[in-house]
């Protein structure tokens, strides 16, 4: 489906950074290694962006903190994994998951343990600091932040799928026109 991009929800970049011509993309939509997920959960419109360990990130939009799972400090950084070993490393990835009042959700995995700054159930505003990367679960070649925009399959019907309890949606980068297409913002 092709959406104009005045039709994408839009997000505020979700890390605090010094250098907007810092940020390199490890993955990008329809990605090679979201594409072969397989988990219960869809990972096309997903994006991958290389950063330090320990960098901050902050929330994408206002919004409640729904969910959050931060205890793990298992992680697997090998790239020639099969699927069944992806399955069982991926359930130890940090993460959390904002839901907005409009029910649009993201999500921000490979944190680090113990650093969030947030708890579940808390309001947060655009930019506030959520928590810090780390490596957490299956992170491949290069630590990074994994951050999608998702909606339950029951909230929006015509985006049902059989990969899952919910799918991501496309979206972009306040002040970003650019195409976010893995082909596009992985091209070095």
């Amino acid at each position: 489906m092709f959406h104009s991009l005045p039709d994408l929800p839009v997000c505020n970049f979700p890390l605090l950074r010094a250098q907007e011509d810092s940020v390199k993309f490890f993955q990008g939509f329809h990605g090679p290694h979201h594409l072969r997920n397989p988990s219960l959960i869809d990972l096309t419109y997903a994006v991958d962006i290389a950063v330090p360990i320990g960098t901050i990130v902050v929330a994408a939009h206002e919004g409640i903190v729904r969910e959050m799972s931060m205890g793990s400090e298992r992680y697997d950084d090998r790239v020639t994994l099969g699927i069944e070993e992806i399955k069982r490393i991926a359930v130890y990835a940090n993460w959390i998951l904002l839901q907005g009042d409009d029910g649009m959700q993201t999500l921000c995995c490979h944190l680090l343990k113990g650093s969030e700054l947030v708890w579940k159930g808390q309001r947060v505003l655009v930019n506030q600091p959520l928590a810090r990367t780390g490596l957490s679960g299956w992170i491949g070649p290069e630590p990074h932040l994994h951050f999608h925009v998702q909606q339950w399959m029951s909230s929006h019907p015509q985006y049902r799928d059989s990969r899952g309890r919910s799918v991501t949606l496309p979206f972009r980068f306040a002040g970003y026109d650019g195409s976010l297409e893995h082909d596009d913002v992985c091209s070095s």
